[in-house]
């Protein structure tokens, strides 16, 4: 069992939670954007794998056409991933730099990652597997108690409460749909060769599921945080 935190007396006033409901809006729509692309990439994928297949069975088997249609159909689909993606973290970053300095004003708890990984932490080798996740859980936790009025910890830290299940799921899925076969198609793409190519497809056509999945869990998370700080927001100004 995880201890738990005690509700405090308020003393002195904090900053105030600012409004992020607009900004978890966009984020939600790009993050239905980005689910749109990633089924425009699997429907190029499944109409690619097969002709690719033929295209190495038989060379001469796929008319010119055909293959140069299956090229820019996976060419368009590429390109809008990317920009869908570079679009949605863009602003999913802005929204997490917001949710999070609503949360330390929620809360008088240090969180366990320095603001400044909210954007390095995406890209950085190794940390990049658990600190993006850390800054996510903190802020749920944050934010969660915050909306019932806690302010301390009493005692304990963000390293010993209970963390959220949910920001569990969404990260092993982002690992798994984001992270991992990125990491496959660019290892493919260097191939420059219709094997690289097919299996390229049929990693996207793999991928698929956990990627939409974690589309669905990372808008309801960014919806969560929000209603947690906008009930405290409108509960008054806050005191620690």
């Amino acid at each position: 069992m995880y201890p738990q935190p005690v509700a405090t007396m308020p003393h002195a006033p904090v900053r105030p939670i600012r409004p992020v409901g607009g900004l978890a809006i966009t984020v939600i729509t790009l993050l239905g954007f980005t689910a749109l692309a990633d089924l425009f990439a699997l429907a190029a994928a499944f109409e690619r794998i097969p002709v690719l297949s033929a295209l190495m069975e038989d060379p001469y088997s796929v008319e010119t056409a055909k293959a140069e249609a299956s090229d820019i159909l996976n060419a368009l689909s590429s390109l809008a991933q990317m920009a869908t993606y570079l679009i949605t973290a863009v602003v999913f970053v802005i929204w997490l730099f917001r949710a999070r300095s609503n949360a330390e004003a929620m809360m008088d708890v240090p969180h366990r990652r320095h603001a400044a990984w909210i954007v390095f932490g995406w890209a950085m080798p190794i940390a990049g597997f658990w600190f993006p996740r850390q800054i996510v859980d903190d802020i749920w936790t944050t934010s969660r108690l915050g909306a019932r009025g806690i302010t301390t910890l009493s005692g304990l830290t963000l390293s010993t409460i209970r963390r959220p299940g949910l920001v569990l799921a969404w990260w092993l899925l982002w690992i798994t749909g984001a992270i991992v076969p990125t990491a496959v198609y660019f290892y493919l793409m260097l191939g420059k060769d219709l094997e690289s190519d097919l299996l390229a497809a049929k990693s996207e056509a793999l991928f698929a599921a956990p990627t939409l999945a974690c589309a669905v869990l990372a808008a309801v998370i960014v919806w969560k945080i929000t209603d947690f700080q906008e009930r405290r927001r409108q509960a008054g100004p806050l005191f620690h």
